[in-house]
């Protein structure tokens, strides 16, 4: 019949037939956790956030706006994460002709990139079904610290999450453009943190850790070898020179 529904089988798979359609259950759970979760993030962002820095993350955007250099002029390294934060402060003053509402917009744009993510974390992990859902909404559900506005931390955070899925999703070895993309984004992430760096080490020491054993003959960690190999580190290792250059 028209337009009713039918499930059909595994439970991690179900469908439920609409119209012409069959549609998995999680992809409509999803869709209704997402609409709960927007509601939740843009009714909430007014009421403020627990720190009382959030006025400083937008200090060093109005900085660049009236002609101070990064370091030159300023040499704290967590002004750095103002480099991806200054477009969108400067165009909103250019729009607005101030910086009245700039804290209210950046907290509205902090929850629609949150959003993003939440979809990006239920497409990579679809498979798992609900646990993906699951998964996702304590991901974007937390802000460290309780500030929710971009701050070096939150940024630090976006990359290092895009670079691991772009990485660990789909159990393959990534090609070049999709580890040197994961590189850009782990760049991003130690530009406006630098103690993350210590992420890349780990890294590359467990690489080499793979290889040397590989060569023994008595090969470790290998359901992660996908991506603990020369070439994939290579291609990685690209992305981040490339964020460090821009």
């Amino acid at each position: 019949m028209k337009g009713s529904a039918r499930v059909t089988a595994g439970w991690n798979q179900k469908t439920v037939k609409i119209g012409k359609w069959n549609v998995r259950l999680t992809d409509l759970a999803f869709a209704a956790v997402s609409a709960a979760v927007a509601v939740f993030f843009f009714t909430n962002a007014p009421y403020g956030i627990t720190e009382v820095d959030e006025s400083v993350y937008q200090y060093y955007n109005y900085r660049i706006l009236t002609g101070d250099k990064l370091l030159a002029d300023d040499w704290i390294f967590s002004n750095l994460f103002s480099v991806f934060t200054y477009l969108p402060y400067r165009v909103f003053y250019g729009v607005f002709g101030g910086t009245a509402g700039v804290l209210m917009a950046f907290r509205m744009l902090y929850a629609a990139i949150k959003l993003l993510f939440f979809a990006l974390l239920y497409v990579s992990l679809r498979s798992y079904g609900f646990w993906a859902i699951l998964g996702g909404a304590v991901t974007v559900g937390t802000d460290l610290f309780g500030v929710k506005t971009f701050s070096y931390y939150s940024v630090c955070i976006f990359g290092c999450l895009l670079a691991g899925l772009l990485l660990f999703c789909g159990r393959k070895t990534p090609g070049l453009l999709r580890a040197a993309f994961a590189g850009f984004s782990f760049s991003a992430a130690v530009i406006a943190e630098p103690a993350a760096a210590l992420v890349w080490f780990v890294y590359g020491a467990l690489t080499l850790a793979a290889i040397v054993s590989d060569k023994k003959g008595k090969p470790i960690l290998r359901e992660y070898r996908f991506v603990l190999s020369g070439r994939v580190w290579l291609y990685v290792f690209a992305g981040v020179c490339a964020g460090a250059a821009l």
